[in-house]
């Protein structure tokens, strides 16, 4: 019987959380890889690119490319090959700027908590996930401050 190791319970968790991703909104998960000392998991498609970071916490951002992907979907180049210019970036903690969705559960009773808040916010907005990026805006939400939607 195979050793389960700490990156096959990562890469499970990471699974059960985002696997939505490839399944539902065509995007193609490419091989973990490591940066410097962060863990980066990619979910890529044309157009689009969520990117999952760890460097001791959880931390996705969506990343819009200037440039087409099909190096990176290949495996001939990974995100960070391409300067941050290329991309349009947003941080997914955007759409949740008072917290309420992120305190509404506790790390004590569910150790995913972080894997679980940013795959919430990505299914809650699947408009995102098709490439509308409108709500990450800081245009946006100064609108919706103001009472403007």
């Amino acid at each position: 019987m195979k050793k389960r190791t700490n990156q096959d319970r990562f890469q499970n968790a990471l699974n059960e959380h985002f696997g939505f991703l490839t399944d539902k909104f065509g995007f193609i998960k490419i091989p973990e890889y490591q940066y410097v000392y962060e863990v980066h998991n990619d979910y890529v498609k044309p157009g689009l690119i969520i990117k999952i970071i760890y460097d001791g916490g959880f931390w996705v951002n969506i990343l819009k490319p200037n440039f087409s992907v099909e190096e990176i979907i290949k495996g001939e180049k990974r995100t960070n090959n391409y300067a941050l210019n290329k991309y349009n970036l947003y941080n997914l903690k955007n759409l949740d700027l008072d917290k309420s969705i992120y305190n509404s559960v506790s790390a004590n009773n569910f150790p995913d908590k972080d894997l679980w808040y940013f795959s919430k916010l990505l299914k809650e907005n699947p408009e995102i996930l098709n490439g509308n990026t409108k709500k990450l805006t800081w245009i946006y939400r100064l609108m919706k401050k103001i009472g403007i939607s």
